[in-house]
């Protein structure tokens, strides 16, 4: 988070939602705990309702946005599915993955990440206009 914010200290990292959520997720997929049916419907069904949020969210700040800063918004909008791309073919051989999970890692890697940089960048006031 020193990223957005020069004054955050380390620690304080390990609160965020997003961080939390991925420990959580690498712990999951390294142990394979077993889960009752019922409660991963209830985290299916949660997950389900927070994407459409996050895009209500990233729509409204984008409702007053000023189209002034455009070319940066189109350089970002090149520029950062391409670095996916390179980065997911880069990896891929190193990783020694199926030629699925290759083609998988490379269509992800050209995702735009969107909302969750909004967020982040809403959250520590860091020029969520031009980020959304």
């Amino acid at each position: 988070m020193h990223i957005v914010n020069r004054h955050a200290a380390f620690w304080p990292i390990f609160r965020n939602p997003m961080v939390i959520a991925t420990f959580v997720g690498f712990a999951f997929a390294i142990l394979h705990p077993p889960m009752p049916d019922w409660l991963m419907l209830a985290i299916k069904l949660t997950g389900d309702a927070m994407i459409p949020l996050m895009l209500i969210s990233l729509g409204a700040r984008m409702a007053t946005v000023t189209w002034g800063g455009w070319n940066l918004g189109v350089i970002g909008a090149l520029v950062c599915p391409l670095t996916g791309i390179a980065m997911a073919a880069l990896l891929s051989p190193m990783l020694r993955l199926d030629p699925m999970q290759s083609s998988l890692l490379i269509l992800f890697g050209c995702l735009p990440p969107a909302v969750l940089n909004f967020m982040v960048a809403e959250q520590y006031n860091q020029e969520p206009a031009k980020v959304a």
